[in-house]
């Protein structure tokens, strides 16, 4: 369904009422699974009772069951997904709730590839002691022994699942023969022992053999005990930094992500450390003409760096191993701040400090000629153009105005743009202008930062332009900003050192809001940011020389899983190609290409 306050797709979930739910019980449970706020958890946004149906409103996970993924998973991705729900049962069973249905029906992927636990269906609550089952409910190749025999049931139980659904993945079959008789299969549950999973590292084996024991006192004590010897089983065999490896986003408390030497906390990694340091490419631009810009075409072949000296250099880096210089414009003269392609690659913008944008075409990138010129004036104090941005569709150009405004061009005939509509300035842009901006990628809104806060635009009707919220949250000014690509998350970097999150999933206030995270960890200020293609990491980047990568596949529970160190001077811009293989840093030293696996 479509949730209209929240604007935003959800799945809702029918329960029958009746006498299994005493009046307002249904309430407390909804209450209870709404509270819960994980990354590996659906989140529950509402609960309604109408007449004869409860209804639960959660998020929409679109990316299949785990049962689709799981002949795509080797070894390492299995205990990767292990990982993952024991920290969601442990965030549900410190809080009193425990599933009783784990199996990879019910464990799903969102869009982003992040594994929640979802269906808490038949769930129970218990006050940090084990309740009795009242009936046998489950699924019976998952169930474990004190849950068919109505024994005491206790975290333990969703333990026993758990250890099912690892053996699964690793072995390809369940512990025992899906195909008997229901009442076989439980007596195997009860009584006999556990076949000790073939080819599979004992330390794992031992981990998944013990969760499957048929006394619960003999299992894992908890989902952090679990997790524990998990993550420290798979580290002995497959080496240090093997959750990375699996390019699964799992979100893991300091305590488990110790035990995986190459990915520290954030919070204990001194800046400058050089926790990752992929291969790269160096390439010396001279100290007289730094770059200051970069930007990879939509097919990734070629790259196009702006330089102080007003510049554009373009390389080739089909092979981004072996960069070759292609060519030059020279039309600007003075310092080179954006140089942007239009979607579909035959255009590039360049604006500069002398307050002009140029349209160049590059049909052949190895003879580009110029479009067309924009020229504006913006007063001595803003230093030019610093920014400028197409919209997804091309047609649409966005760059700054005079008097800290908008403007918007009309690029139907790029030979002779038109100036089409004007954004009134924020007073928050009174000190610098516009410094930064960014389209949606649905194109309906444009985010424009100055000062200390990044103003949103409702742009996707031209005649009737609306400002939708202001965001403020950093102490001094925001010099970038990036949008997911599913558009779901805003970051903005700041002077301040930080870097910000902000949820765009859910109506914002009109007036302000507050970012859902703040990353800290770079020194000095935070002058670029930009995603992945596929929104799981996102890169940040300035004048403490340092590149941090992020995990931000879950917006909500971010953490910092790299430091690339190489520059020695500042980091002025960062920019992924558009396979996610090749990350581009430009600094006031030189142009790196990092070769990310």
């Amino acid at each position: 369904g479509r949730h209209r306050r929240l604007k935003r797709p959800v799945a809702i979930k029918i329960l029958p009422g009746g006498s299994e739910y005493a009046p307002g019980s249904f309430e407390t449970e909804a209450r209870l699974l709404a509270g819960m706020d994980h990354p590996h958890i659906v989140r529950v946004f509402d609960y309604v009772e109408a007449d004869d149906l409860l209804l639960i409103v959660m998020e929409l996970l679109d990316g299949g069951t785990l049962t689709r993924r799981r002949a795509t998973l080797d070894p390492q991705g299995a205990c990767a997904v292990g990982l993952a729900v024991a920290a969601g049962l442990s965030h549900a069973h410190i809080r009193g709730v425990l599933h009783l249905d784990i199996k990879p029906g019910n464990l799903l992927f969102d869009a982003a590839g992040t594994l929640k636990v979802a269906d808490f269906g038949i769930a129970k609550m218990f006050e940090g002691t084990a309740v009795t089952a009242t009936a046998v409910a489950g699924t019976p190749s998952y169930m474990a022994p004190e849950q068919i025999t109505g024994g005491r049931l206790s975290p333990a139980t969703d333990l026993y699942a758990l250890g099912v659904v690892i053996y699964q993945l690793l072995t390809g079959a369940l512990p025992f023969d899906p195909t008997l008789p229901v009442p076989v299969i439980w007596e195997h549950h009860i009584s006999t022992p556990v076949p000790p999973p073939a080819g599979v590292p004992a330390p794992i084996a031992q981990v998944v053999l013990r969760a499957l024991a048929k006394d619960p006192t003999d299992r894992q004590p908890t989902a952090q005990a679990f997790a524990l010897d998990l993550a420290a089983a798979a580290g002995a065999a497959f080496g240090t930094g093997w959750i990375l490896r699996t390019g699964l986003p799992v979100h893991l408390d300091a305590t488990v992500r110790r035990t995986d030497q190459r990915l520290p906390p954030a919070a204990t990694v001194p800046s400058g450390t050089a926790v990752f340091a992929p291969a790269r490419t160096s390439i010396a631009l001279g100290k007289d003409n730094p770059a200051v810009q970069v930007s990879f075409s939509p097919d990734g072949r070629t790259l196009a760096t702006g330089r102080w000296n007003g510049t554009v250099v373009l390389w080739d880096v089909t092979d981004p191993r072996r960069p070759s210089r292609t060519g030059i414009l020279s039309g600007h003269r003075s310092v080179l701040w954006a140089a942007v392609f239009a979607p579909d690659g035959r255009i590039l913008a360049t604006a500069s400090g002398e307050e002009s944008v140029i349209l160049w075409d590059l049909t052949d990138p190895a003879h580009p000629t110029r479009i067309s010129t924009l020229n504006i004036e913006l007063g001595w104090r803003f230093k030019g153009v610093r920014t400028v941005v197409f919209s997804p569709d091309g047609r649409t150009l966005a760059m700054p105005g005079d008097n800290r405004t908008v403007i918007l061009w009309d690029l139907t005939d790029p030979a002779h743009p038109t100036r089409t509509t004007t954004l009134t300035g924020h007073k928050g842009w009174r000190s610098t202008g516009v410094r930064a901006m960014a389209f949606s990628p649905d194109g309906r809104t444009l985010a424009v930062a100055g000062g200390r806060i990044t103003a949103l635009w409702d742009v996707s009707d031209s005649a009737h332009l609306t400002g939708t919220a202001v965001l403020a949250g950093h102490t001094k000014q925001v010099t970038d900003v990036a949008f997911s690509p599913n558009g779901s998350t805003l970051t903005t970097a700041s002077a301040d050192a930080t870097v910000g999150l902000w949820d765009l999933t859910e109506p914002l206030h009109p007036t302000e809001a507050a970012p859902r995270a703040v990353l800290t960890g770079h020194t000095g200020a935070v002058s670029a940011v930009a995603f992945s293609p596929d929104g799981h990491t996102m890169a940040s980047a300035g004048g403490d020389t340092a590149v941090n990568l992020w995990m931000v596949a879950d917006p909500a529970y971010p953490s910092r899983t790299a430091i690339l160190t190489g520059h020695t001077q500042v980091v002025t811009a960062v920019a992924f190609s558009p396979d996610g293989r090749t990350l581009a840093t430009a600094g006031i030293d030189h142009l790196v290409l990092w070769h990310l696996r």
